[in-house]
């Protein structure tokens, strides 16, 4: 029978499991994993067994694009609820390589400029950012003037490349701590070391397996008493069903006092959709956090999954994204506190020039020359008006 015995995870876990493995042999990965979660004892599985069948499934899903609407209702307890806020963002993911776009209000600024365009692609190795280029309206910019274009490239971390975070909502990954990091659930058990196999639990009717995981930080200034209670459902080839975030001792200030309290953050798959070949996609998702503050502050969401693909053909240009010419792209972390590495980008999403000052800049010579020019024109004295 399954306990609530803590497992040593480390002792467990093959190192060398591959996440990027062919969609066949996933498969028959997966099939084994599940074959010996019904097979062993009295047919309940191990922790191992679980989060291997996990990682087997999710494993096979090599290609998506998908299109996310998110819609949120925030409430606090004496007031009415706040309008709804919804935003929807296009994602298109082919093995390591992502790309996110989302728009956001106004998308135009007071200047005439467009403004609320988002376009990020990420990697293993970095994370490239464009704001404010609507290629099917462009934006005239020149190396001098950038409009309200902003162009970054920056190293990947462990955290995710994007506000938008897809992978989260349909839990395939999860924020280990407030700084941001993202895991998939065998790299947060075994990174946790502190995980249990609970046992059973229905939710909504559906038979899963119950997955608590602890964060060992807990108690330090990152995250005070975090940890998860996760939900793995059988039915649906060992997908995340469920996932409860714990936080403790939140601090804030709330009318003037500052409180100390807890949130719950539950995310529910209601619907998935079966793409065949042991892979099921969530399509629709609920999301609820209910704080312990003493307004009793919530927030509501209801997430929708259209426009699917899974292991597929992209749509053509979902995943070319380029920075266009003249822009300048500052690179991340700056070289030093007072130095930042930019470069001005040229024709066919190539670098053109390293920029070190404002002299590297085409143009600006001749800008300054003017500059000076007028002001040896402009009047001066009792000519002056």
């Amino acid at each position: 029978m399954v306990g609530s015995v803590v497992v040593q995870w480390e002792q467990r876990w093959p190192t060398s499991w591959n996440l990027g493995v062919p969609m066949k042999t996933a498969i028959v990965f997966s099939f084994l994993a599940v074959s010996a979660v019904q097979a062993s004892g009295a047919g309940d599985p191990t922790l191992a067994d679980v989060v291997s069948a996990h990682e087997a499934a999710l494993g096979s899903i090599h290609k998506i694009e998908l299109t996310m609407r998110h819609d949120t209702r925030y409430f606090a307890s004496g007031g009415p609820p706040a309008e709804p806020d919804s935003w929807t963002w296009h994602w298109a993911k082919d093995g390591s390589t992502q790309r996110v776009r989302y728009r956001t209000e106004p998308a135009v600024r007071s200047d005439g400029l467009p403004d609320g365009i988002h376009d990020f692609l990420a990697d293993d190795r970095e994370v490239r950012m464009l704001r404010n280029w609507d290629p099917d309206a462009p934006q005239k910019i020149t190396p001098l003037n950038q409009g309200s274009l902003c162009a970054r490239i920056s190293p990947r971390d462990r955290g995710s490349p994007f506000v938008a975070n897809s992978e989260k909502q349909l839990l395939w990954r999860f924020d280990f701590d407030v700084v941001g990091d993202s895991w998939s659930l065998g790299d947060l058990v075994r990174e946790s070391g502190v995980a249990e196999l609970v046992g059973k639990a229905d939710i909504d009717g559906h038979p899963t397996w119950h997955i608590r995981v602890r964060d060992p930080k807990s108690g330090g200034n990152v995250m005070p008493g975090f940890g998860f209670d996760i939900f793995v459902d059988p039915a649906v080839n060992f997908f995340v069903r469920r996932v409860i975030e714990h936080h403790r001792d939140i601090k804030q200030e709330i009318n003037g006092v500052e409180e100390t309290y807890p949130i719950d953050i539950t995310r529910t798959v209601t619907t998935f959709h079966d793409a065949g070949g042991g892979v099921f996609v969530p399509t629709s998702m609920k999301f609820r956090a209910v704080s312990g503050s003493s307004d009793h502050r919530e927030i509501a969401c209801e997430t929708s999954v259209a426009d699917l693909k899974v292991n597929e053909d992209l749509s053509p240009g979902a995943l070319d994204f380029q920075f266009p010419e003249n822009a300048l792209v500052i690179y991340s972390p700056p070289l030093s506190p007072t130095r930042q590495w930019v470069v001005l980008w040229g024709p066919d999403n190539l670098p053109r020039k390293g920029i070190t000052n404002m002299h590297d800049i085409p143009g600006f010579e001749e800008a300054l020359r003017q500059s000076d020019l007028d002001a040896t024109r402009r009047p001066v004295g009792r000519d002056a008006k």
